[in-house]
Formats: C-alpha cells, structure tokens, sequence
C-alpha cells in the first residue's frame, strides 16, 4: 500500500477509534467516521469490507498495542497491574473498547480476543508451578480478578480524585490496585491445624 493509502487508512482506524468507544457498534456511524477521516465512503469501503470489518480492525489494534505495551509475566503480576493502570487512565477509550467488544463483538472475533487472556492464564500457571503465584487460586478466575481491580480503581467515578471530600488520589488507588495484585498472588503458607 502507497504511504498516501496508509495514512488514509491510518485516519480512518483512528477515528474509528473514537467513534466505537463512544457509540458501540450499533451507533457508530460510517458517514462519521469518513469525514473525520477526512475520506470519503467509497475510500472507507476501500479498505474494510462493512462496519463489522472496520470494528473488528480498531477492537484487534487495541488488543494488540495494549498486550505488547504491557507484557504479563507471573514474576511480577503487580507491575502489570500498575502498568495497565497507567494505560486505562492515559486512554480511557480503552476500557470503553473492551466493554464493546464484549456486547459487540462477533463470536469469531472475541474467540480470537480470548487467545490473549489464554496466553495470560498459562503465564499464572507457570507461575503457580514456580511458586511464584499462589497456587490456590484457579488461574482464569485470578486473572479476572487482577483485570476487575485495575478496571475498578482506574475507571470507577465513586472513587474519582476529588481534594474536596477525601477521596482517594489517583496515585492512592495505582497503589492499592498495585497492593491487591501483591496480596493475592503471593503464595501463602498453609499454618498447620491446631487440635483442641
């Protein structure tokens, strides 16, 4: 593809971007997104066959930019949960995106999506055979869990920065999502029974 096209399509992504995170895939509007883009229809169509496409297109780039930008390991599950903290409050249009894919997506995209919580799931289990992640927890509910806190304390407006009345900062909830993730993987010794 010539640069020209690419940055064409590049436009659109973007703006595609924006339009699914505010509207969903029922909302969303082509005509919106063109011109935005600064393209026409005809030139959208071009490059992605239907909305479905197009939706598909933004939610796999979000999926993937945020999988490499913020690597999983299970030897250090609670830098992740910092570093995907740091990304939900720089883009919150991410977690907006996520919520789409889960009321929007086709079965044959969220299959494809879940193979990346599949990998993460794996990593925990390593982890677990390692020692390094507690082994009493079933790893896809863990995860679900370490994925809930970081939602919650990024997103969540209850407890949004307000100096008026108390209410966490947000470096104050990074930190308890961060101490969660501590809390909950760290293997446990198991103190033995005391008869009575």
């Amino acid at each position: 593809m010539r640069a020209a096209g690419e940055a064409t399509r590049q436009r659109i992504l973007t703006e595609a971007r924006k339009e699914f995170a505010e509207y969903g895939l029922a909302g969303a509007r082509i005509n919106r997104i063109a011109t935005k883009a600064r393209a026409s229809k005809e030139r959208l169509y071009a490059y992605f066959a239907d909305k479905d496409e197009l939706f598909d297109a933004v939610c796999a780039g979000v999926i993937k930019s945020t999988a490499d930008e913020v690597r999983f390991s299970a030897d250090d599950v609670p830098g992740f949960v910092g570093r995907l903290f740091d990304i939900y409050i720089a883009d919150p249009d991410i977690v907006r995106l996520y919520d789409r894919i889960s009321m929007d997506g086709t079965r044959d995209f969220r299959s494809r999506g879940g193979s990346i919580y599949a990998i993460k799931v794996e990593e925990l289990r390593r982890g677990q055979e390692a020692a390094t992640v507690d082994p009493a927890w079933d790893p896809t509910v863990l995860l679900s869990m370490l994925l809930g806190i970081v939602r919650l304390m990024a997103t969540e407006h209850s407890l949004l920065e307000s100096s008026a009345d108390g209410r966490p900062t947000l470096e104050e909830r990074r930190a308890a999502a961060v101490r969660a993730a501590e809390k909950l993987v760290r293997p446990t010794t198991a103190t033995p029974e005391t008869s009575s």
